[in-house]
């Protein structure tokens, strides 16, 4: 049985059940990926940053990305 989260999604633009896949790179309940039951949308939960070393993101805080106004 899937166990349904209620998060707000995105492309929806509302509250709406999201449920986890099968994944695909062995994770199993560990998985990030979510996905919406009523549109497909899917989000990642977690913290993406422990994948990240230091010394990697301490250049993206020192030097971030401008972007044209």
């Amino acid at each position: 049985m899937t166990t349904l989260q209620v998060l707000f999604c995105p492309d929806c633009l509302m509250d709406q059940p999201f449920e986890r896949p099968g994944c695909g790179d062995g994770h199993g309940a560990d998985c990030i990926e979510l996905c919406c039951v009523g549109c497909g949308a899917a989000v990642l939960m977690g913290a993406l940053v422990d994948a990240v070393d230091d010394e990697h993101l301490a250049k993206v805080i020192a030097f971030p990305v401008r972007h044209a106004a």
